[in-house]
């Protein structure tokens, strides 16, 4: 399976990006990244690139990364193979979130009533 790079890097991260463990708080700190660049548009961003093409793009890529996602569990591929896929599915997700203008507090709200 590929392997997307789908950011610029970046020499510092606003202080207000970084943090210091892993877990799903990523996802907070990338939701604002990709909030930030609706905002201030980088030149070469991807997020960026796809941000202008819409939301009937975006939506393309979630329908495209998802299927790879099951394909790939499907297949029984490696673990770095299917974590590198269900990482496409979330950022282009995320990605999704912000051009519709849904908040990830809105989603968190929405599972968190599903656990029952």
């Amino acid at each position: 399976m590929k392997n997307h790079v789908f950011f610029n890097p970046l020499d510092q991260l606003p202080e207000s990006y970084e943090s210091t463990e892993i877990n799903s708080g990523i996802l907070e700190e990338l939701f604002a990244i990709i909030k930030d660049r609706q905002s201030d548009p980088q030149e070469g961003s991807y997020t960026n690139q796809l941000l202008a093409e819409g939301v009937s793009r975006i939506g393309q890529k979630v329908i495209e990364e998802a299927g790879e996602t099951a394909l790939s569990a499907v297949a029984k591929d490696d673990e770095s193979s299917i974590v590198n896929e269900i990482s496409d599915l979330l950022f282009h997700t995320m990605v999704l979130m912000a051009a519709s203008d849904i908040s990830p507090k809105a989603v968190w709200e929405e599972l968190y009533n599903r656990r029952k």
